[in-house]
């Protein structure tokens, strides 16, 4: 498990750097940030399952080789990360527990800043 939460948190911010640049600039330009505060969201949760899909077709196949060859590394780098062995499951909890919070800041704002605007 602390891998997969590791591999999660690193599709979370691979997603969130993709499409952050529109947000800031919809953000900045005054313009409504509804879409890409979704494609945002979208995209982070797609690339971290993205990440995480490895692990998950090892499970349901049972064998503990897959996921392992250099193919793989299309996953987002999994088997280079796999075989880090990290020591506990603390870094990818944090991380994804930075992640969520960035996330729902930012929401919170978008919608101050839409009321502010709509009154």
């Amino acid at each position: 498990m602390a891998q997969s939460t590791l591999h999660f948190s690193l599709g979370m911010a691979v997603g969130t750097l993709a499409a952050l640049p529109p947000l800031w600039r919809a953000w900045r330009r005054g313009r409504p940030v509804t879409r890409p505060v979704a494609r945002w969201c979208l995209l982070a949760y797609a690339l971290g399952l993205f990440a995480v899909l490895p692990a998950i077709i090892r499970r349901l196949t049972g064998d503990p080789q897959l996921g392992s060859g250099i193919g793989w590394n299309l996953f987002l780098f999994y088997p280079l990360l796999a075989r880090l062995d990290l020591p506990g499951i603390v870094g990818g909890e944090l991380a994804l527990a930075g992640l969520f919070s960035v996330q729902y800041g930012v929401i919170l704002l978008a919608i101050r800043r839409a009321r502010r605007a709509g009154a």
